[in-house]
């Protein structure tokens, strides 16, 4: 069966359910099995530190995994 069809069953049958303890613990179950939305979670200012660090991606503004190990292993080499 796939997940729509499955999906609308459960509709049908809950639309039917009168027992409010029963469609609570449904409802936790449900609400326990989905991922939460972590950007929801986080602060207003890590929010905009994201967006800031997304934007200076596209505009090609970060050093390469291989430049930072380089400056990195320059760094060690001084010692």
């Amino acid at each position: 069966m796939s997940a729509e069809l499955l999906r609308k069953s459960i509709y049908a049958l809950i639309e039917q359910v009168e027992d409010v303890e029963f469609l609570a613990a449904m409802y936790k179950i449900i609400k326990s099995s989905r991922p939460d939305d972590w950007w929801e979670q986080i602060s207003p200012t890590e929010k905009k530190l994201i967006k800031k660090g997304l934007s200076e991606l596209e505009k090609g503004e970060y050093f390469s995994h291989d430049d930072v190990m380089a400056e990195v292993n320059k760094i060690l080499k001084q010692d």
